[in-house]
């Protein structure tokens, strides 16, 4: 009798890809700083192949979570598959919301194991997450330029040697740093006109020192009550406004009163014996 076995060879390891997510109209994707749970996540398409023939079995993934240092268990895309290739529509939102997750970066890592027991496991992407907005701490000079009387001049030179210290509290680092003027009616508390300026716009600046100079002189303030701030925004998208409230209104008023005086219609060059009844009515 003739003995007849075969052997099945397979060492090609299987091999795996994700769609990009879509990022039209300014939408974030995968590697970006993310503030909110993007949409998404709920939806991250992979795509697996076995090249060697064995087929899949098994399609898997964990999170590293670089703030803390967790690597998370496998958790479970598939088993027992036996195709040679698929396509899954995977929610991971459990990732961003994690309690390993406070802010920083995450990866994303898909393993992949067919019946011959070749595995391959890589980041399939990473994720960034940042949800802290920018600290911004006040310098020098200290308040004591702080002010609430009317000026009709004024010496804004001072305004040269503000310090004021911008932190990101998060991981994504600053994007943009602001300067602004707000100027309102002293009357009715109503916003007359807004100026901001950018100071610096570097994206990758941790924290920064700046001295402000808010872009203005004397003649450039509008009259009313003007207050100048600083606003702070991260990669993330996560923004602070800091206003410098009593240390920095400057109020200012350089508009000379009018006198419009009505004198009745008299005959002039007139003596009178006693007071002209006209002369009540001026």
């Amino acid at each position: 009798t003739n003995s007849i076995f075969r052997i099945f060879k397979d060492v090609i390891v299987p091999t795996f890809s994700a769609s990009p997510p879509p990022t039209a109209n300014g939408n974030k994707g995968f590697n970006d700083w993310h503030r909110v749970i993007p949409a998404w996540l709920s939806k991250i398409t992979i795509n697996v192949t076995d090249s060697g023939n064995s087929t899949i079995i098994t399609v898997d993934y964990r999170v590293f979570y670089y703030a803390t240092g967790v690597t998370t268990d496998y958790v479970s895309i598939t088993k027992n598959l036996f195709k040679n290739s698929a396509t899954f529509i995977v929610s991971m939102n459990n990732v961003y919301i994690s309690t390993n997750y406070i802010n920083g970066s995450a990866d994303i890592r898909v393993r992949v194991i067919d019946r011959a027991g070749n595995t391959t496991e890589d980041v399939l992407f990473t994720l960034r997450k940042d949800t802290t907005s920018p600290n911004i701490v006040w310098g020098e000079p200290d308040n004591k330029l702080a002010t609430r009387h009317w000026y009709n001049t004024f010496d804004t030179s001072w305004m040269n040697d503000i310090k004021i210290t911008i932190n990101d509290v998060g991981s994504s680092n600053l994007s943009v740093v602001e300067q602004g003027v707000l100027t309102k009616d002293p009357y009715t508390s109503a916003i007359k006109s807004y100026k901001w300026s950018v100071i610096t716009q570097d994206g990758g600046l941790r924290n920064i020192q700046i001295v402000p100079h808010f872009a203005l002189n004397w003649n450039g303030l509008d009259n009313g009550i003007n207050v100048l701030q600083i606003r702070a925004t991260d990669n993330a998208g996560n923004a602070v406004n800091w206003s410098t409230m009593d240390s920095f209104y400057i109020y200012k008023d350089n508009i000379v009163p009018t006198v419009v005086i009505n004198i009745p219609v008299v005959s002039t060059n007139a003596w009178y014996s006693a007071t002209p009844s006209w002369q009540t009515k001026i």
